[in-house]
């Protein structure tokens, strides 16, 4: 059952807020009741009459912050560098920073109505500036188109939100951004995790073809439930080729969702990568997402297959209609693009999955694949989604296990309860 009672803007606050964060909130004076919920031991506030005062920043400077939230601070300080200087010397590697800022059509009327006490700061300039202070941009939420909450209004703004374009009229907008390293180190182990099911006849040439990106590196086999000895031949494989570091684990439970789930629990490494094992994809453009990743360039990368032509063997028409649909309206829900949505590699930062883990299980059994769940739950912790093109190829052998109308119905579902939940914070 859908909860509408807290579909305000700053559900989405709560949501991070309420997980074990330390975190600092620099906000206005008049907007000391709506975040003095937030305050705990592991918080700290900062009202705008406090911000120059040289005292009140260097007891801040002290601490490291997990969460960084910025309220009606930024709009109105004539100290845009300094602010954001202060920003990030209280920030660390893994910090995301929440910034509360009108939307361009508002700001764009308050610049026609010489509105003194507002910088024209829109989103497109503070991505630009953060940039120079360590902070990549991870995606935009517009608050609601109605501002009020009570159950009529908060439907009729769902409804409203289905409407394209209908966003620009928001007068808010909240934007995230993730601290990053400047000193990433690329010598970092890497864990590729290969989802198989009866793929006994290539299971030896994956092995063969799987490159040595880096000296710290494992292949752990998730296999399936075959019935086609699959998993004997790779305990076979696994004696033959003992220079190579290759566990092999029997999945559990059914379905894609569990397989990565299971890879990505057992993952030695701090690099992990999916690698679907149908023979589909080339595993060389495995060293594309362990660089990325290392580098920390992204926290989570998907793979998209869409950015090279493709025939009907290599993916039918239905299913690349399908994939294109909700790539957009992904896109649309997420505030990060995406291009590809079910592709068959991936990359995660080991620290990166260790925080969201706890909220897999945020659609319960409804997302058959993991694919939709992972960009979720991904993008509602505050952390960057990048892609990178891959080569796509016809299955070499068998047929596939997804069964276009029967999975897109259920993956339909998904968006619906996705859209409702993302588009109405």
């Amino acid at each position: 059952m859908l909860n509408f009672k807290e579909k305000n803007q700053t559900s989405y606050i709560n949501f991070l807020c309420n997980k074990n964060f330390s975190k600092i909130i620099f906000c206005q004076k008049s907007e000391k009741n709506k975040y003095e919920k937030y305050i705990n031991e592991n918080s700290s506030v900062l009202y705008d009459e406090d911000i120059n005062s040289e005292i009140a920043i260097q007891e801040l400077l002290d601490i490291k912050y997990d969460l960084i939230i910025v309220s009606k601070i930024l709009i109105k300080t004539k100290k845009i560098n300094q602010f954001l200087e202060i920003i990030k010397n209280i920030s660390h590697k893994d910090t995301r920073l929440i910034i509360y800022n009108k939307s361009f059509l508002n700001l764009f009327i308050q610049k026609i109505f010489n509105r003194e006490d507002f910088n024209w700061l829109n989103t497109n300039e503070l991505k630009t500036y953060l940039e120079n202070f360590s902070f990549t941009f991870v995606r935009k939420l517009k608050t609601k188109i109605i501002p009020i909450n009570n159950s009529f209004i908060n439907y009729i703004n769902i409804i409203l939100s289905f409407v394209p374009f209908v966003d620009l009229f928001a007068s808010d907008e909240f934007t995230i951004f993730r601290r990053y390293s400047e000193n990433s180190s690329d010598d970092k182990g890497l864990t590729i995790c290969l989802t198989v099911k009866n793929e006994k006849p290539i299971i030896e040439t994956l092995i063969n073809k799987i490159p040595k990106i880096t000296n710290k590196q494992e292949i752990i086999f998730i296999e399936g439930g075959s019935t086609d000895g699959t998993y004997e031949e790779i305990q076979r494989l696994i004696e033959k080729n003992n220079d190579k570091d290759i566990k092999l684990i029997k999945q559990k439970t059914i379905g894609q969702k569990e397989a990565i789930k299971t890879g990505f629990d057992n993952a030695s490494h701090e690099v992990i990568t999916l690698f679907e094992g149908d023979g589909t994809c080339d595993p060389n453009d495995l060293i594309y997402f362990y660089n990325s990743i290392s580098k920390k360039k992204a926290d989570y990368i998907q793979g998209t297959r869409l950015s090279y032509p493709l025939n009907n063997k290599q993916m039918p028409l239905l299913n690349k209609i399908g994939n294109i649909f909700y790539a957009i309206w992904f896109t649309w829900i997420l505030g990060q693009r995406v291009t590809d949505v079910l592709s068959g590699i991936k990359a995660i930062d080991k620290e990166i999955y260790k925080k969201i883990v706890d909220d897999w299980e945020y659609f319960g059994k409804d997302d058959p694949f993991g694919d939709f769940e992972l960009l979720f739950i991904v993008t509602k912790n505050c952390f960057k989604i990048s892609e990178i093109p891959i080569n796509y190829y016809p299955r070499p052998f068998g047929e596939t296990n997804t069964k276009i109308f029967f999975h897109g119905f259920k993956l339909l579902k998904i968006m619906i309860k996705s859209h409702i939940n993302f588009k109405n914070f």
